[in-house]
């Protein structure tokens, strides 16, 4: 019987081959912007992507920062994917075939693990145990990041109950996540908050009559404050920091 990691592998698989993904997008561009605030700040030297896909982030931390990468997939399409897009942009990058829940990699051993878009194609408990790991390998005083849709993204939810009613969502089993806090093991969670209104609009474009006026919400909404929208922004981060087996 399959496991639920590869469930999610071969759907996504599908999905990379349909949509050609691995090229740079709006969403790439929030997550790696996110992202990057944090590397300079811990001095980060190696940095893991747990759950690495295409890749394309990592290469782009690479390029802009002189941590080196280490990138994990079971899968071995993304591991593929992967080591093209950084050859293609002139980049080393070290690529790992494992699963998120029991990582081939040693304890404490990276300043930055982090993942986008991975833990809510999981069930809670598969969630918490993919944490876990993420944790294991990060070294004491390092940083656990997490990107996933968020359970307040409220056009995103739409969108994707209208998608999977019509049978034309692709994404498999999505739950979005409504905190990670309650995960703790060996960390604390140091700031949660959600980024990327407008990528939540844009699932609205499944619902053909809610289609054409996604510009135009876009540009209402953004009339808003800043920091009314992003409470219900499409990703919600968590910030973790690694504490010492004492905690």
């Amino acid at each position: 019987m399959k496991t639920e990691e590869q469930k999610v592998v071969e759907n996504w698989e599908g999905v990379w081959k349909k949509l050609k993904i691995g090229k740079w997008d709006y969403v790439s561009e929030v997550i790696y912007q996110t992202l990057y605030k944090y590397v300079p700040c811990t001095k980060a030297k190696l940095i893991l992507e747990a759950g690495s896909g295409s890749g394309r982030i990592s290469c782009r931390l690479k390029e802009s920062s002189k941590s080196e990468v280490v990138l994990l997939d079971i899968s071995k399409t993304a591991i593929k994917i992967s080591k093209k897009v950084f050859a293609e942009r002139g980049q080393t990058g070290f690529f790992v075939l494992g699963s998120i829940f029991k990582m081939p990699l040693k304890d404490e051993v990276f300043d930055f693990v982090w993942n986008a878009g991975v833990l809510e194609h999981f069930s809670e408990c598969e969630r918490f145990f993919a944490f876990k790991e993420m944790v294991r390998v990060c070294k004491n005083n390092g940083l656990i990041v997490t990107l996933n849709p968020y359970s307040r993204a409220i056009f995103y939810k739409i969108g994707k109950w209208f998608a999977e009613k019509t049978n034309k969502w692709i994404y498999g089993y999505e739950k979005p996540i409504k905190s990670m806090k309650g995960f703790e093991e060996n960390c604390i969670i140091k700031a949660e908050y959600s980024v990327d209104f407008d990528t939540t609009i844009n699932f609205l474009s499944f619902i053909p009559i809610l289609n054409r006026f996604t510009t135009l919400l876009k540009r209402i909404f953004k009339k808003l404050p800043e920091r009314v929208l992003n409470h219900y922004g499409y990703l919600l981060v968590s910030i973790a920091r690694k504490v010492g087996e004492t905690f």
